[in-house]
């Protein structure tokens, strides 16, 4: 399963754009901007199963870029 077919790629590319500068990541403002905050529970745990690669339980920042 791909990300776009949970999310919008258009969405998930304004988000990334938003916090393109050094440092200015903001979780909840990402999570929100892609449409996650919408998203069914189930849905939202697909979404962190495809971020986390590793399947360490935890998304690294790594695994985000």
């Amino acid at each position: 399963m791909a990300m776009t077919d949970l999310l919008s790629a258009e969405d998930i590319k304004k988000a990334v754009g938003a916090f393109s500068a050094a440092e200015s990541f903001n979780y909840k403002k990402f999570f929100e901007m892609v449409g996650l905050k919408k998203k069914s529970p189930e849905d939202v745990k697909k979404v962190f199963h495809i971020l986390d690669k590793d399947q360490s339980g935890f998304i690294e920042e790594e695994e985000l870029k």
